[in-house]
């Protein structure tokens, strides 16, 4: 049941960041090759039209699979399913902020292009593994370099053990790194 519940948060957040934001992993790659500027001419926020610049439609399969992984689990209920769906957007808000954050680097770190790949990628990677699989160094590089645990093991949590703290953790983290 909770790797189904991981499984069903990171894929619904996944396609939430993804579908209507899929520029977010093109920022890095934007800022390199000098095309930022095309963007700073809008009238609106250059931020906004980088992130939208780009979808990914295919992605529409992995967030119904992620509803769909929910369905399937026994015990599921009408205010699980309204914490699953809250912890998904919040999940999906930091998910966004961190990758903004971890590719606003390169203006400060030339190339930095492949890093930014591989960043999302580990990021994603160590978001399809239960809490329980990390212990030590690696669970605090998890906890803090790779915030994986803010992003995907927080909300998957809080579906399965409610508590007003928890929530509140996860809220002050997205504003932190809104």
């Amino acid at each position: 049941r909770e790797t189904g519940l991981l499984f069903a948060v990171t894929t619904i957040a996944f396609g939430l960041v993804m579908i209507p934001f899929r520029g977010c992993t093109e920022i890095a790659r934007t800022i390199s090759n000098g095309e930022l500027d095309h963007y700073l001419g809008y009238p609106f926020s250059p931020l906004f039209h980088v992130l939208t610049s780009k979808t990914d439609v295919s992605v529409i399969g992995d967030m119904l699979c992620g509803f769909l992984i929910y369905a399937i689990l026994p015990g599921i209920s009408l205010p699980e399913f309204l914490l699953v769906l809250a912890s998904s957007i919040l999940s999906a808000w930091i998910f966004l902020n961190v990758i903004i954050i971890f590719h606003s680097l390169s203006f400060f770190v030339g190339h930095f292009v492949e890093a930014c790949d591989s960043f999302f990628h580990i990021l994603l990677g160590f978001s399809f593994y239960p809490q329980t699989a990390f212990t030590g160094t690696i669970k605090v590089f998890m906890m803090t370099v790779v915030p994986a645990f803010f992003i995907f093991t927080l909300p998957v949590e809080i579906v399965r053990n409610f508590q007003w703290n928890q929530l509140l953790i996860l809220l002050a983290y997205g504003t932190v790194t809104q």
